[in-house]
């Protein structure tokens, strides 16, 4: 079984949705997880924060909009007079749910209802072109398998029972599409994994069936050695461990979600990034093993908070650092990096939501002083041979930057630092032309 994932830029229109079907009606024995159409979800957390708003006009042309994109895809797309009825009956079912929300008050449980709407609708207009198109396929709706614990943990268990029983209902056919995003909680309410976690979808899939790999279809070559968005130059990344894949993707690369890799750990299935303007380009190969030594890819995470304490009594004490984590435990907010002296340590977060409370309660530890505006730059390879020589090139093509926090030594794969937001592209761009030379990696012998 192979799992492959388009996200919403590969089916945005009904041409991009034909070339999909020719990738993948040359696979067998697969399971495709399809996206919302580009922007669509963006367009419905709008929609739930207009009505939250009371912003009732604006809510209204959302929904018109949504209603546009997905006709227009539609009539573009499907040519049987049938067909065309049952897909545009889908859209109306969910433009009046859509409809009937801003009347009412809305709950955690609609917002999600309304915000998996995209991923419902797109997997059903692909799967009826498919059976169009005399394709033999099977639609297995996420929410008939998809779950999650109490923790908002996959329930792999639940998962892998359900997921089986719904492809046993359709022996003889070796295609079935579902939908990304969407799941059931733990009460068997409609919920999600998380923005953009089509990709988590495609791994926690193939983690359950055993799959020969996965396949992340997206609109660019792979990962990129350094960002796309700031440096034009880049190269793509031929190939990466789990671990080197999951630094990257976690501190700023968005061409993959930062969980995604999780479910594929102890099954080492490899992911697989492919383009899908370019289907032929091989993309980022992800696997447990690493290839040559060096830099191979620097990505940066922006909107950092930096968050220091100090304290003189910190001095041979034990305990500070427990209490410290649990201040931010008790909040629900991660912590991305740490270092630590003997009178103070320091922290970033991207989450602030709960920042004033955090440092009223940190600061009955010690002296509370907070950056914000910060960014994470991170560069990753393999570091073990030759780890003084990188890191003396590093911070040599940085020189004139001010640093504020740095974390190294805590993994060989991993070297950051934070900087000011406003010299984030200053400090790539140096690190790409004395670092990287616009090569795939820097390999030191």
């Amino acid at each position: 079984m192979e799992i492959l994932k388009f996200g919403g830029t590969s089916i945005r229109d009904a041409n991009l949705i034909k070339k999909v079907t020719n990738i993948v009606n040359n696979k067998k024995n697969k399971i495709i997880a399809f996206s919302a159409i580009s922007g669509v979800t963006n367009l419905l957390s709008v929609f739930v924060q207009q009505i939250q708003d009371k912003n009732y006009v604006k809510s209204e042309k959302i929904i018109r909009l949504i209603e546009e994109i997905h006709i227009d895809i539609i009539n573009n797309l499907i040519s049987s007079t049938n067909f065309k009825i049952i897909a545009f009956s889908k859209v109306n079912s969910a433009i009046k749910f859509l409809n009937k929300s801003i009347n009412i008050k809305l709950s955690d449980k609609i917002e999600k209802e309304i915000l998996a709407q995209g991923e419902l609708l797109s997997a059903m207009i692909i799967y009826l072109y498919f059976l169009e198109q005399n394709i033999d396929v099977a639609y297995i709706p996420a929410l008939k398998f998809m779950k999650t614990n109490k923790d908002g943990e996959p329930d792999y268990k639940h998962i892998r029972s359900c997921l089986n029983k719904e492809i046993e209902k359709h022996q003889d056919c070796n295609m079935f599409i579902t939908n990304g995003f969407i799941c059931n909680n733990h009460n068997n309410i409609t919920d999600n994994l998380g923005r953009g976690s089509s990709d988590y979808t495609a791994t926690i899939i193939g983690s359950v069936l055993k799959a020969k790999k996965i396949e992340i279809w997206t609109d660019i070559d792979g990962l990129r050695n350094n960002d796309p968005t700031c440096i034009h130059n880049t190269n793509p990344i031929s190939h990466l461990s789990y671990n080197e894949a999951s630094e990257l993707a976690y501190f700023g690369a968005k061409i993959l979600h930062p969980l995604s890799i999780i479910p594929v750990l102890k099954t080492n299935i490899p992911v697989i990034l492919k383009n899908t303007f370019n289907p032929m380009f091989p993309g980022t190969y992800i696997s447990e093993f690493t290839k040559a030594s060096g830099i191979k890819g620097i990505s940066a995470k922006d909107q950092i908070t930096t968050i220091k304490v100090r304290s003189a009594k910190m001095v041979q004490a034990y305990g500070v650092l427990r209490k410290i984590f649990n201040v931010f435990e008790k909040h629900q907010t991660s912590v991305d990096m740490v270092t630590t002296s003997e009178i103070s340590v320091s922290m970033t977060i991207d989450n602030t939501r709960h920042l004033l409370k955090i440092e009223s309660e940190l600061s009955n530890i010690g002296d509370v002083s907070i950056e914000r505006n910060q960014s994470i730059v991170c560069l990753v390879g393999n570091f073990e041979k030759n780890k003084t020589a990188i890191v003396s090139k590093i911070f040599n093509a940085i020189e004139p930057i001010p640093i504020n926090l740095i974390s190294f030594g805590a993994s060989n794969i991993n070297i950051s630092f934070t900087v000011n937001i406003k010299d984030k592209i200053k400090v790539l761009k140096l690190l790409n032309d004395r670092i990287l030379k616009n090569e795939p990696c820097l390999t030191l012998n």
